[in-house]
């Protein structure tokens, strides 16, 4: 995790627009997708997630303040978002 003003960010380089590709994977065994187990302060920005077979992320244990600017979702067999609070 990170924390407040301090995210740990992903995004493309500046200039480029960065894919992540689950059109090869084929099956639907669940591995294919972003995770947030419990993560805080993620920020994601300037990308795409193209056919992921599964939800194409997934937030569960609590994960908050994550931010998703500037995103794109091709072709998701699921839910682009899912979000499951757990004790």
């Amino acid at each position: 995790s990170g924390r407040a003003g301090a995210p740990i960010t992903f995004m493309s380089y500046p200039g480029e627009w960065a894919i992540i590709d689950w059109s090869n994977q084929g099956d639907n065994n669940g591995d294919h997708r972003v995770w947030f187990d419990g993560a805080d302060y993620i920020h994601f920005r300037n990308f795409e997630i193209y056919e992921s077979p599964n939800q194409c992320v997934f937030m569960y244990n609590n994960a908050s303040d994550n931010l998703f600017v500037n995103m794109v979702f091709k072709d998701i067999a699921q839910a682009s978002f899912t979000f499951i609070r757990q004790a």
